[in-house]
């Protein structure tokens, strides 16, 4: 069995890999966010521990418990569930490397989502440059500059600004602003100033996981701790202020999916074998999961209630259970495999509400919120 796994078996799962990715059939089923952006691109990684002979390959961050990490690039359209890159490397390379790489991807009116690690001053030049559309926070290491009316550039003083916005009692505002030391990026910048519970414990968070590490934090990250920064070349009428912090925590949907990744399909359960073996471990995983993927956008276009939530945590588990029972054998003709495809289906719309917790918005009451803003301007 060992000596099946060789490079024509990693390339053929690839390749069957992005055939399911090339068959998947995009759906209309929120094509009133946003509408004026294309798509809405969310990315981001995840990675895992490898056995440490192969460091060599798939070098980790140094650390003693990581001599050998595998990353997974993943980005998809939180519209139509198009999958736009999934890509495995070092954990080494960094997310603004991978950026570089894959920014003539970019289309006209996409609108890219992405955590910190992706964004550079020259990635937002080249989004903007292409005609496509960016919703960052950024760096605190990056300057920002306000123009004076006599065309002087001054840098903005975030902590003068939440001391006045915390008097005042504002949540939210907004500057326009240049981004860098050459000031060659003009964008919209928003603060959020957070409620002061939250960013106590914020604060707190940040001096223990400082601790941990044994590093001291800066007074540029002390200070941007009580706000959330968002720089975006949207305009106001496409994305008000106000509305921000809810697109931008769409993004988290990503984590999401990782989550289902690891604790029901196990992509980082590895054992100790040759690298062939463990990237066909991987790709056949993979591929599994994206198979679920595509039959859970066609379920999620089926329901007429857009107010409800499929759970792809909950339907992925019943695909688990499903694909055991294909595997018995007891899907012997047609109409069997019908009435078990059936049940298969009434069951995850039985279960399909994403549960609540308290004090936060789920993904769909956001969807939907923007959407009825949308419909109420036009």
């Amino acid at each position: 069995m060992n000596e099946r796994f060789t490079e024509r078996s990693v390339a053929f799962l690839k390749l069957l890999l992005q055939e399911v990715l090339f068959r998947h059939v995009s759906t209309d089923e929120f094509k009133d966010l946003l509408p004026g952006c294309k798509t809405i691109r969310v990315k981001d990684a995840t990675s895992f521990q490898l056995p440490k002979e192969l460091q060599e390959i798939y070098p980790g961050s140094g650390a003693q418990t990581s001599k050998a990490c595998l990353k997974v690039q993943f980005e998809y359209d939180l519209r139509t569930g198009k999958v736009f890159d999934l890509s495995i490397g070092p954990y080494i390379t960094n997310d603004l490397t991978d950026c570089h790489k894959t920014i003539e991807s970019v289309n006209e009116r996409d609108l890219l989502i992405r955590d910190l690690g992706y964004i550079g001053i020259e990635i937002l030049e080249k989004v903007h440059e292409k005609g496509a559309f960016y919703l960052n926070r950024i760096k605190s290491n990056v300057g920002i500059w306000v123009k004076k009316m006599d065309g002087c550039h001054v840098a903005l003083d975030l902590v003068k600004v939440e001391k006045q916005m915390r008097k005042s009692n504002i949540k939210t505002q907004e500057f326009s602003v240049y981004l860098g030391s050459q000031k060659n990026v003009n964008c919209r910048l928003i603060v959020e100033c957070l409620p002061e519970d939250i960013k106590a414990e914020k604060l707190r968070k940040a001096y223990r996981t400082g601790k941990r590490e044994g590093r001291k934090l800066g007074k540029s990250t002390i200070y941007r701790i009580g706000v959330n920064v968002f720089v975006t070349n949207l305009d106001e009428d496409v994305l008000p202020k106000e509305q921000v912090w809810y697109v931008y925590r769409l993004r988290w949907q990503i984590e999401l999916i990782f989550k289902v990744w690891k604790s029901v399909a196990s992509i980082n359960k590895v054992k100790k074998v040759k690298r062939e073996r463990i990237e066909s471990h991987l790709f056949g995983k993979l591929l599994w999961v994206f198979l679920g993927w595509g039959i859970y956008w066609k379920i999620v276009g089926q329901i007429e209630n857009k107010k409800i939530a499929v759970s792809f945590n909950k339907m992925m588990k019943n695909f688990r259970a499903f694909c055991k029972h294909i595997k018995t054998g007891t899907l012997v003709n047609v109409d069997r495999a019908r009435f078990s495809i059936r049940v298969f289906v009434g069951n995850v719309l039985r279960i399909r509400m994403i549960e609540k917790k308290k004090r936060t918005i789920s993904s769909i009451d956001i969807i939907n919120k923007l959407i009825n803003l949308t419909q109420i301007k036009c």
